[in-house]
């Protein structure tokens, strides 16, 4: 996954719950649920305007 112009390793989930944007509709505790570091996607739960929502990146 690039973000920012470098890749990020989807096998430290530290990396992945970096959510920089946008800020004032994300809030955590954010969690990933499922990641697949062959095709380089991963799935995570947040809150999306205060409502538990799933998030793909």
């Amino acid at each position: 996954m690039i973000q920012g112009g470098k890749r990020v390793e989807l096998e430290n989930d530290s990396e992945i719950l970096k959510v920089n944007s946008p800020q004032d509709s994300v809030g955590g505790p954010y969690v990933v649920v499922y990641k697949d570091t062959d095709e380089r996607w991963a799935i995570v739960a947040m809150k999306w305007d205060g409502m538990r929502r799933l998030g793909i990146r």
